[in-house]
């Protein structure tokens, strides 16, 4: 061998398998669907804790008063 590495192939994933597309059973991708949109929409109702909201103020008025903040 003249320094070059041999490539051995395992199994090729779905999407690699010709078409460039996952192919998810639409059942299965629904379900998922769901399932995160239910996880996220339970997050997203939630208010938003004290604390967290006066650190958030904080760092508005940080970049408010040094400019963009984006040179820090």
């Amino acid at each position: 061998m003249s320094g070059e590495k041999e490539i051995k192939s395992g199994p090729v994933p779905a999407a690699e398998a010709g078409t460039g597309k996952l192919s998810v059973p639409t059942p299965k991708k629904d379900w998922l669907g769901d399932q995160l949109r239910d996880l996220y929409s339970t997050y997203a109702e939630e208010p938003l804790p004290d604390d967290l909201a006066s650190l958030l103020d904080k760092l508005d008025d940080t970049d408010v008063n040094s400019g963009s903040g984006a040179d820090q």
